[in-house]
């Protein structure tokens, strides 16, 4: 007990805001290439975070892949990735980020560097130590995961947890589950979700800034529940991490890291455009009728109504006919708003279909279709 809250206050000491928010995904990627459905002729729009949801949607070859970010930290992860599988092979992409160990990430390092821009080689000369340990592990977001929540559980639900690992079918996970399921289990889900962990660990703006949820325990909870009952956990990359701190499936890696994506990503890498500005601005300044598919990632939990309204009607605008746009709600659900639905066709179907099989357990969807008819 007495090391892991030793364990918080060292994290809290060290989180600097220079640094990454996220290195890798806390979401199913698979839900937002069902929602698209992206082909070869679309031009397709991404927000970065992580870059493995816009490298999961490179798989499809687009025409074009347009990654955003606000944060160019952000930007410079999506290049040293996209340059790390251009330069390295599969084994040596996986060991560099941090899968698998190795001794060689500075070398590799040096393979991958010749393609980045100066602004990107500035910012990881500056964090080789980072890339010594493997980038995917280290951002904020993945130590308090890795360091905190993991450990947090395993501290009074080791036996429990090793038995679900252990499950070999959706019908043992359940059973292990209800003996897990008690009143310890969901008061330390509590514990390990205090708002002042992500305030002062996270330092992620999108938390509680426009919640409708009263508490993140019960709420991660109730999903929880859910995803251990109807989701295998050696399918789910990201419940491995939480319980491992590691992939340790090949077969449950994320989309983009899986080896039957690799070929993909390396052959439509010159397709990729990495932007720095925010959403709504970049949209602005772009031509109607321009993209195809949009993936907005959680963006209900970060902006406000008016901003919200703004973004809807510049990917109206930019969008041509029947372009499709999906994102994710966290604490914050915003369902398309009903005096859109002259130019926008909420998918409902595929809506319940992603929220029933998304494997990131935390979110749930919105979809849209333009329909723009006489318009263009």
């Amino acid at each position: 007990m007495f090391k892991f809250f030793k364990e918080v206050i060292h994290l809290m000491r060290q989180t600097d805001d220079s640094w990454l928010l996220y290195t890798t995904s806390n979401e199913d990627s698979q839900s937002e290439l069902n929602a698209l459905n992206i082909t070869e002729t679309d031009s397709v729009v991404s927000i970065t975070g992580s870059a493995c949801r816009s490298l999961a949607l490179l798989t499809k070859g687009p025409k074009r892949l347009y990654s955003i970010d606000a944060d160019e930290k952000q930007n410079y992860l999506m290049e040293l990735k996209l340059s790390a599988f251009q330069h390295l092979t599969y084994e040596e992409l996986l060991a560099f980020l941090g899968i698998y160990h190795t001794k060689e990430r500075l070398n590799y390092y040096q393979k991958i560097k010749v393609d980045l821009s100066s602004n990107a080689l500035e910012f990881w000369n500056k964090h080789k130590k980072e890339i010594e340990k493997g980038i995917l592990f280290t951002d904020r977001q993945e130590l308090f995961y890795r360091h905190i929540v993991g450990p947090g559980i395993k501290l009074f639900h080791r036996a429990g947890i090793k038995e679900i690992l252990n499950c070999r079918t959706i019908e043992e996970q359940r059973i292990a589950y209800e003996k897990l399921n008690n009143g310890r289990w969901e008061k330390n889900l509590k514990l390990l979700c205090k708002k002042g962990f992500y305030k002062h660990i996270l330092k992620d703006p999108s938390y509680f800034v426009y919640s409708e949820v009263n508490s993140l325990g019960e709420f991660l909870h109730s999903r929880l529940e859910y995803t251990l009952k109807n989701h295998p956990v050696k399918d789910n990359h990201l419940l491995t991490f939480l319980l491992t701190g590691n992939y340790i499936y090949e077969r449950s890696l994320p989309v983009y890291l899986l080896k039957e994506n690799y070929e993909k990503i390396r052959k439509y890498a010159n397709r990729v455009e990495i932007v720095t500005s925010p959403i709504d601005c970049y949209l602005k300044s772009m031509p109607d009728n321009f993209f195809n598919k949009y993936s907005l990632s959680d963006i209900s939990g970060w902006v406000s109504d008016k901003l919200f309204d703004k973004i809807l009607n510049e990917i109206i605008r930019t969008g041509e006919n029947e372009s499709i746009f999906c994102y994710r709600n966290f604490l914050a659900t915003r369902k398309i708003p009903e005096k859109y639905f002259e130019q926008i066709e909420r998918k409902e179907n595929i809506i319940n279909q992603l929220n029933n099989d998304d494997r990131s357990f935390a979110f749930t969807f919105e979809v849209g279709k333009l329909k723009k008819g006489s318009e263009k």
